[in-house]
């Protein structure tokens, strides 16, 4: 007779810190599509965390800092017409110039209004954070996601038995999206945002993840290792 499992295995939820770290600043602009039952994005972005924040600028001698806000006027555009021995003469006179304001900067006599390298910065800049999730691995039989009362065998049975057939959906929709995008996508689960997401290759994640074809093409070792099911009900099961 089977027996229920004792040292039950429960799934961790890998995107908790994520979701705290950036609570109420979690951007999600994929293509999420109700299929089955199912909230799929079929995008394959994952879900991001994006905080701005303002770093002041510290100009150092010979530079001016100007209110980005109100930047200076753009000086206007050297005249092509120009004839290429008065340009020779321009370069030659910022060469010199531009001795002349390292041997000043060196010595530590420059005034910042002075600015002898014409360079203007601005005083503040803002910076945007950001951080995505990883797809993660949908889950196979044998873990619980912390239904801690499922201890007996019946309720492990029929929890099991829902994964499975959520499974097999699964990977129905998944033989689906690759027939309409005309590739081997996978599916993943994007914890942050709790659904689904279609993977495509070549976007992150794709080769880190199993499809779930494959689970389910593993699902009669993985009842077996389980022993909660008999032969018969296995067999039945992944039908």
């Amino acid at each position: 007779m089977p027996a229920p499992i004792t040292s039950s295995v429960y799934q961790a939820d890998y995107s908790s810190p994520f979701r705290e770290r950036w609570a109420g600043r979690t951007v999600n602009d994929g293509d999420v599509r109700d299929i089955r039952g199912f909230h799929i994005d079929v995008s394959g972005q994952s879900t991001r965390g994006e905080k701005t924040y303002r770093s002041t600028v510290t100009g150092g001698s010979g530079t001016t800092l100007y209110d980005p806000e109100h930047p200076p006027h753009a000086p206007r555009p050297l005249d092509t017409g120009l004839p290429s021995s008065s340009l020779l003469i321009l370069q030659d006179n910022f060469n010199d110039r531009f001795q002349a304001a390292q041997q000043a900067d060196a010595a530590g006599v420059l005034s910042p209004k002075q600015n002898p390298y014409a360079v203007s910065m601005p005083a503040w800049v803002d910076i945007q954070q950001r951080e995505e999730t990883r797809p993660e691995q949908i889950t196979s039989v044998g873990y619980f996601n912390g239904v801690e009362d499922i201890t007996d065998l019946d309720s492990q049975k029929a929890f099991t038995s829902t994964q499975v057939e959520r499974l097999k959906a699964l990977a129905k929709i998944e033989r689906d999206l690759g027939s309409e995008y005309g590739e081997p996508v996978k599916l993943a689960w994007d914890g942050a945002a709790g659904e689904y997401m279609m993977l495509r290759p070549g976007q992150a994640g794709y080769d880190e993840v199993l499809s779930v074809n494959d689970l389910v093409r593993n699902l009669g070792k993985d009842l077996g290792r389980l022993g909660l099911f008999n032969p018969d009900e296995i067999a039945r099961l992944i039908a």
